[in-house]
C-alpha cells in the first residue's frame, strides 16, 4: 500500500503518516472486537464463523485462483477443492 501511495502522495511523510493511521484503526478495530468476542451467544458466534467462512471460500475460489481459470473448470476439479476444503476445516475444528 505504501508503494501505491508513494506514487500519489506530495512527500513521504504523507505515506508515512496515512499508513500509520490505518494501522492504528486496524489496531483499534481489533482491540474492540477482542473484547466484543467474549459478550456475544454461540449461536452469534456460528454465524460469524459462517460468513467468514463463506467469504474465505469466496476469496480463495475467485480472486486467487485466477491462472486456474486459464485451463477449462470441470464439475471433478470442483468438487475436490470443495472436499479438501472441506476435510481441512474439520481437522481443524477436531484439533
Amino acid at each position: 500500500m505504501a508503494t501505491a501511495l508513494g506514487k500519489t502522495a506530495r512527500n513521504k511523510w504523507h505515506v508515512l503518516l496515512i499508513t500509520f493511521l490505518l494501522f492504528q484503526i486496524l489496531l483499534v478495530g481489533t482491540g474492540i472486537g477482542g473484547l466484543l468476542i467474549h459478550y456475544i451467544s454461540p449461536s452469534v458466534m456460528e454465524a460469524v464463523l459462517s460468513f467468514g467462512l463463506a467469504a474465505l471460500m469466496y476469496l480463495v475460489t475467485e480472486e486467487l485462483l485466477v491462472e486456474a481459470h486459464k485451463e477449462p473448470e470441470t464439475p471433478m476439479a470442483t468438487g475436490m477443492f470443495f472436499l479438501g476444503f472441506l476435510v481441512f476445516l474439520i481437522l481443524g475444528i477436531v484439533k
